[in-house]
């Protein structure tokens, strides 16, 4: 068992992890669509996302949070609702900047790995923490 001072970090860590797979998950739909299949980046941006949301929930449920054994509904539903937030968030801000300039694959990649890192710290891990709360048993 790991001393509870330690416990907050360790989640993060392996939440940290779980976010880098999906990242990779993220990154190679959206180099894909974007380097192989001649889609615009701003076009390949949501589907990108979509693809790594599922490893999200999955891998911070049962790896990071070592939620599995709380109730599946609620957190889908809390998950779901922070994760909608966070697409937005990224969405938005991925927006932005490939508003301003064309982005090739290389560049798509930096600026979803930018954004999505601020909107992690930011907004999707400190609600998780919440979203996958389980209390001790009694």
């Amino acid at each position: 068992m790991i001393d509870r001072p330690w416990k907050g970090i360790y989640t993060f860590l392996r939440s940290v992890l779980v976010g880098a797979a999906a990242t990779i998950a993220d990154l190679v739909v959206l180099a894909l669509a974007v380097g192989f299949f001649g889609v615009s980046a701003r076009a390949a941006n949501v589907p990108a996302l979509l693809a790594g949301v599922v490893i999200q929930f999955v891998g911070n449920r049962h790896w990071a949070f070592e939620a599995a054994h709380g109730r599946l509904r609620r957190q889908l539903v809390y998950f779901t609702l922070v994760e909608v937030g966070a697409l937005l968030l990224n969405a938005i801000a991925y927006d932005l900047v490939a508003r301003q300039t064309t982005l090739d694959a290389v560049g798509a990649v930096v600026v979803r790995l930018i954004v999505s890192a601020v909107v992690f710290l930011g907004f999707s891990f400190p609600l998780w923490r919440r979203v996958f709360y389980v209390p001790a048993p009694a």
